[in-house]
């Protein structure tokens, strides 16, 4: 319904979800209007020479606006221009010494996050989750699946004992204990889930049932609630 409203309407809507690892909190929808681009007959300008010529008016050098065209994308620039717009056309407006850093400010504090990428199908967003990130986020990304597995360790820990014993049993089919060993049979016979030998497979299994196959890949928001949760401890 969001691609057909987009596409087909004069708006433009976003979802933006809150989730607390993988539970979803809640849900916000930001709403705006298209910007518009076309010409009095209605056909639309080349979006290069009408941004080109509307920032050389505000005073944004040409070199200024291919980089954040690059960023950020035309529809996205246009947007920012019309804001600059009103505030140059605001008498009452305080004198903007730096045109082009003006408009970048704009651009960042409405799209921190820059591009919006195209939607990724669930195998590419699954694999795109934990890789092509930047050293600190992958620190993050490390911290949030220790704390992650921790809970999960946590949570099986406090079963009682005859559940932890039914989870173990299903745990038996586990890709990591395909090729089962003396020492494995051992430790899943007497309840030893704790053993490095199959402790990872038990907490797999039972967190895959609960949770999910992505139970340990996080949303961006996951990332950004545990930096934020982290910061204030």
């Amino acid at each position: 319904a969001m691609a057909e409203i987009n596409e087909s309407t004069e708006i433009q809507i976003e979802l933006i979800e809150h989730r607390e690892h993988t539970t979803l909190r809640a849900v916000q929808f930001r709403v705006k209007r298209k910007a518009r681009e076309v010409q009095r007959g209605g056909v639309p300008e080349p979006a290069g020479v009408t941004l080109v010529m509307r920032s050389a008016k505000l005073g944004v050098r040409e070199s200024d606006l291919d980089s954040l065209l690059a960023k950020y994308g035309a529809l996205k620039v246009t947007e920012a221009l019309d804001a600059m717009e009103a505030y140059v056309a605001d008498p009452d407006a305080d004198r903007i010494l730096n045109r082009a850093a003006y408009l970048k400010a704009v651009l960042a504090n409405r799209y921190p996050d820059g591009t919006v990428p195209e939607p990724l199908s669930a195998s590419e967003l699954k694999s795109s989750k934990a890789q092509d990130r930047a050293p600190d986020d992958k620190e993050v990304l490390e911290a949030w699946r220790a704390e992650r597995l921790r809970q999960i360790r946590a949570e099986f820990s406090a079963l009682p004992e005859p559940e932890q014993a039914q989870w173990l049993d299903r745990a038996r089919s586990h890709k990591n204990l395909k090729v089962m060993t003396a020492a494995m049979n051992k430790r899943l016979e007497a309840g030893e889930w704790e053993s490095p030998l199959i402790r990872h497979a038990v907490l797999d299994t039972y967190a895959v049932s609960r949770y999910g196959a992505d139970w340990k890949e996080p949303s961006e928001m996951d990332l950004v609630m545990f930096s934020v949760e982290q910061a204030r401890a």
